[in-house]
């Protein structure tokens, strides 16, 4: 099984899993209505979203990727977008020396907010990571990696796992897990370490 990946934007590539099944779930319009490139040293603006004062961040192999913009939105279920389950997505964005550097997570809500990333087929509450060190590269040149492993896709790769401000619409967790950047032919041609991944009172917006 190939697996699945979704070029979205020039600057936004996020790789949707379906709680379901191995089709391709594409991301919801409004999301990426939200997210522009910045042209400034900070990094990328993410329209609506909020500066990144702690909200999210992670170390990618032993360094720190802490994205100058973040953004959450939650989308609820409607006959237009044929969900059975409310979606949350996760988006941080951040220029250095001119490469833009995006990370998403997403999720669909199934009574739970504790996740595993990858395809494991011992539970339907999954979470899909997916980073691109160079988003503004040319398709040609650019590169995804996603939670999910190519060479074994039906293994966990990592967790996710957050509390829910319903009230506040605040999202608070921790995680981490493997990353996986594939060929055309399904092959792992790198991996990166996702470690000390937070998440503190991130809004989110409904859709």
């Amino acid at each position: 099984m190939k697996t699945i990946k979704n070029l979205l934007s020039i600057f936004v590539i996020i790789t949707s899993l379906s709680f379901v099944s191995c089709e391709d779930e594409p991301l919801d319009q409004s999301l990426i209505n939200n997210i522009n490139s910045g042209n400034n040293s900070g990094g990328g603006i993410i329209d609506g979203g909020i500066p990144n004062n702690g909200n999210f961040k992670v170390k990618i192999n032993g360094e720190w990727f802490i994205p100058s913009n973040v953004a959450a939105i939650k989308v609820m279920p409607t006959p237009q977008n044929m969900q059975l389950l409310p979606s949350y997505t996760i988006v941080g964005a951040l220029t250095v020396n001119g490469q833009q550097r995006f990370m998403s997570i997403q999720f669909f809500y199934n009574n739970t907010f504790n996740f595993l990333t990858g395809m494991p087929t011992t539970t339907t509450n999954i979470a899909t990571i997916s980073y691109s060190p160079n988003g503004n590269a040319p398709d040609d040149q650019l590169q995804l990696y996603t939670s999910v492993n190519e060479a074994n896709p039906f293994t966990a790769t990592g967790t996710v796992n957050l509390t829910n401000n319903d009230a506040q619409h605040k999202l608070s967790g921790t995680f981490n897990a493997t990353i996986y950047l594939g060929d055309e032919n399904g092959n792992v041609i790198d991996t990166k370490s996702l470690t000390e991944g937070t998440i503190t009172d991130l809004p989110y917006t409904i859709e």
